[in-house]
């Protein structure tokens, strides 16, 4: 991937040299202009299918911008920032480090943005961290300075001989730029084929078949899939049925037993080390459990090089997306959230307390909670989770995890324990109550949602926090208000700073089931 990064980089700054020169030879400014920004398709248009923004890097190199020019953004409001990065390299890497922002997620639709000085802009959209950049929110733009005109006019010969000479130079580049976009072209087509040789590579993976084997021994129900049925099941891996790209590797939709079964297919990325041993490690997890809330591992294929793992198909995307408005036209009520806390609450307990030997997750979030079409939780994404000793008190281990959601004692201590996954837990349960990120650098006091929130719950001041959303309609946001204060002072147990004072998972969900229980006879006495 490094040498494919770097190949896009250079062939994106010779597109933006040439327009840059293009530019000043054929083009005059005139009066400033307003550019829609994406064209008729608009910014921010992330296909849901794929998880993927259209790619902003041509559409960019095609304009021809001046200072005082206006760059016109449509999108939906309070979905992300837009930020001004540093270089080149921090546009390619989505490393936001240093950036300016140019909007945050307050501002209204349209937004204008007016290119006050010349040379190149980097620009860049954030959701939470990088996440819209990395799904492809991005572009450069070249802005052209304007250039003195001279004093006396010049004669018709040499008028002439300026338009011939500009003329060549047109052409040369037109033939330079075709050129480099049919280089550009070409690259990416000979990239995707060596993806698609490579995992079509017949080499025998010695690690999967001895863990197959193993499974097989304790009488495990994970498949074996032949990589031509898995190829026919997504239409020889095309791009169009990408669920989503990360550093482990590539995920795909497909459909297996004739169309009869949809499943999702993750591919390591052959470069990762790491990926291929997180694969491997979710292969030993998800085989040695059986739960309603936990994903479902069908099986993998032996026949490849790089790992292929097959899982069932969740349909409605994960909590996150659900939270933070990135899924339109569904209404989280508070019913709901509560299941979902319930459901992953369980599904934690069965991994600390009925799994043999048990298991910590070390990567709770909203974004490993996936929901299906009835809105059922199944936890997912094992791929740093840990196989424990139940006789030991913890697990020594350098820290992984997710920013905003790690324990802080076992980022202290390297520590690793059943509560580490209550603390991350506990982060969820103040997600579902105030549909706030996590980790915000916004949040000028606590840029932590676990410390942001602590004060507001233990002052009564719940509301101020919460999401909006739960507060309609209001006669029974008035009943339900002393439910989800029980939920926040729970989340506050899970966040307690030492270990040592907070609940186990099966405490819990014993108190979850208490609350629903509640909940329950106020929804009763609403609908009646």
């Amino acid at each position: 991937m490094a040498g494919f990064e770097r190949h896009r980089c250079i062939a994106r700054v010779l597109l933006y040299q040439l327009s840059t020169i293009f530019g000043l030879l054929i083009a005059t400014p005139g009066d400033a202009k307003t550019v829609l920004v994406g064209g008729d398709a608009g910014w921010t248009n992330v296909d849901p299918a794929t998880a993927r923004a259209p790619d902003y890097t041509m559409w960019a190199a095609s304009q021809t911008l001046y200072v005082n020019d206006v760059l016109e953004f449509v999108f939906v409001a309070g979905s992300h920032d837009l930020y001004q990065l540093t270089s080149e390299a921090a546009l390619a890497a989505c490393n936001f480090t240093g950036a300016t922002v140019i909007f945050d997620k307050s501002a209204s639709s349209p937004f204008n943005v007016t290119l006050n000085a010349g040379g190149v802009s980097y620009l860049a959209c954030s959701s939470d961290g990088s996440s819209h950049c990395l799904q492809g929110q991005k572009f450069a733009v070249n802005v052209t300075a304007p250039t003195i005109s001279p004093i006396n006019p010049p004669s018709s010969s040499s008028k002439s001989s300026n338009s011939s000479v500009i003329t060549g130079v047109v052409i040369t580049l037109l033939v330079v730029i075709g050129g480099a976009l049919a280089g550009y072209i070409c690259y990416q087509r000979k990239r995707r084929n060596d993806f698609k040789s490579l995992v079509r590579k017949r080499t025998s993976n010695s690690n999967l078949q001895e863990m197959m084997s193993s499974i097989a021994e304790g009488k495990g129900s994970v498949l074996a899939f032949t990589l031509k049925e898995l190829e026919k099941g997504t239409e020889n891996f095309g791009e169009h049925l990408i669920l989503g790209i990360g550093g482990f590797g590539t995920v795909y939709r497909g459909t297996l037993r004739n169309g009869m079964v949809q499943v999702a297919i993750k591919i390591s990325n052959h470069s990762s080390t790491s990926g291929k041993k997180q694969l491997l490690n979710e292969v030993s997890i998800l085989s040695k459990t059986s739960h309603p809330n936990l994903v479902r591992l069908y099986g993998c294929c032996l026949e490849t090089e790089v790992p292929i793992l097959v899982y069932e198909y969740i349909p409605n995307g994960n909590l996150y997306e659900h939270l933070h408005r990135l899924r339109f036209g569904v209404n989280l009520n508070w019913t709901k959230r509560l299941q979902i806390a319930t459901e992953t609450a369980e599904a934690l307990a069965y991994l600390h307390f009925s799994a043999h030997p048990p298991i910590y997750h070390r990567d709770v979030k909203s974004a490993n909670i996936l929901l299906d079409n009835t809105f059922t939780v199944k936890v997912a994404d094992f791929g740093i989770s840990r196989l424990t000793n139940p006789e030991k008190t913890h697990v020594s281990t350098v820290v992984q995890g997710t920013p905003g959601y790690v324990d802080p004692e076992y980022f202290a201590s390297y520590h690793l324990t059943d509560k580490s996954d209550v603390f991350s837990f506990g982060v969820v349960l103040l997600e579902l109550i105030t549909s706030k990120r996590p980790l915000d650098l916004r949040r000028e006091d606590d840029h932590h949602l676990s410390a942001y929130a602590k004060p507001f719950i233990k002052e009564g001041k719940l509301d101020m926090i919460m999401d909006p959303q739960l507060k309609e309609p209001a006669e029974q946001y008035e009943q339900t208000l002393p439910i989800i204060q029980c939920v926040a002072e729970l989340a506050l147990d899970c966040l307690a700073d030492k270990r040592k004072d907070r609940p186990t998972m099966k405490d819990v969900v014993e108190d979850l089931h208490h609350i629903k229980g509640f909940n329950r006879r106020i929804d009763r006495s609403t609908i009646t």
